[in-house]
């Protein structure tokens, strides 16, 4: 089992902000799940504890210090983040993206659970269970448009007052 990081005040406020900046750079780059999609989050190297794998189990010492919504925020952005480092690795390493150590800690981390809190990355990480050259493209790029519709895009739409007075 992985070491549950326990967030102060501080901490939290840092990890939602690095998640923030992601999600706002991920908007500006026109989506997320591309080649290079985490080129386009280099400020988020400022947050240098924010890897994505680190926060992926986090917990707050207390609910004054993070809420279950912004605790929530954070587990997704750390996995969003991981998508996009995976779609990278896999334009990077072409055929063998699947022998890389950092894939292998990504996969490690879906099969162990840590990616639970985006559902969808059980049906995105089935479709990977087969060689590169025989993948579903148009299935893996159409989940990844739906992740990032409903988790990124979806965000701000659920912390809109106007969207959501509807």
């Amino acid at each position: 089992m992985e070491e549950v990081l326990t967030l102060d005040y501080m901490k939290a406020s840092m990890a939602k902000a690095a998640v923030l900046l992601i999600y706002t750079d991920l908007i500006q780059e026109g989506g997320c799940f591309g080649i290079d999609s985490t080129a386009a989050i280099p400020a988020v190297e400022y947050f240098e504890e924010f890897n994505g794998f680190n926060f992926l189990n986090c917990t707050a010492i207390h609910e004054g210090h993070c809420t279950a919504k912004v605790l929530d925020l954070i587990r997704e952005g750390a996995v969003i983040f991981l998508l996009c480092d995976l779609s990278d690795s896999m334009g990077m390493y072409e055929e063998d993206y699947l022998m890389h150590p950092h894939v292998q800690n990504i996969i490690k981390a879906y099969n162990d659970g840590l990616l639970d809190v985006i559902p969808e990355t059980k049906e995105l990480f089935a479709l990977l269970e087969v060689p590169k050259k025989q993948l579903k493209w148009p299935e893996f790029i159409n989940l990844n448009k739906a992740i990032y519709n409903k988790y990124v895009l979806g965000w701000f739409d659920r912390i809109n007052p106007e969207k959501n007075s509807a």
